[in-house]
């Protein structure tokens, strides 16, 4: 089952690996999902709150920081606390601690190898369910 809403589906790739974003389109390739990349924090920031993802996908390292670092600036903020979010590492050279992920907010921890077919099917029920759940957000007029 797909979202069938008519907003657009957003996926915020966010950290230093290529691989990820490469395996996300891949993921995604065929559906109505755009995969927007960000390799730092301050750019991965600036377009959750712009984009308003229906799913961020993190490695372990950004340019400038780390993914545990992010998620905790994301889960500070009241409106982007509800974006689902889970890792994508490097089990050997990822750096990251499973369970502080975990407490900290992720949804999940996924580790390379893994197929494209095998994030799609892990992540859409993810997607699919922040698309019907979460609120229309109101209009932002500058001031």
């Amino acid at each position: 089952m797909f979202p069938t809403n008519l907003e657009a589906i957003n996926i915020l790739v966010a950290g230093k690996s290529q691989a990820n974003v490469d395996l996300a389109k891949a993921a995604y390739q065929g559906m109505d999902y755009q995969v927007i990349p960000a390799p730092g924090t301050s750019l991965a920031l600036f377009l959750a709150q712009k984009n308003y993802p229906d799913l961020i996908i993190c490695d372990g390292t950004l340019t400038d920081g780390d993914g545990i670092t992010f998620l905790s600036e994301l889960k500070a903020d009241p409106e982007l606390a509800e974006i689902p979010f889970v890792f994508l590492v490097d089990k050997l050279h990822g750096g990251l601690d499973e369970n502080l992920a975990i407490t900290s907010g992720a949804v999940n921890v996924f580790y390379h190898p893994i197929e494209a077919a095998w994030l799609k099917e892990c992540t859409v029920p993810i997607i699919t369910h922040r698309s019907q759940t979460k609120e229309k957000r109101a209009e932002q007029t500058p001031e």
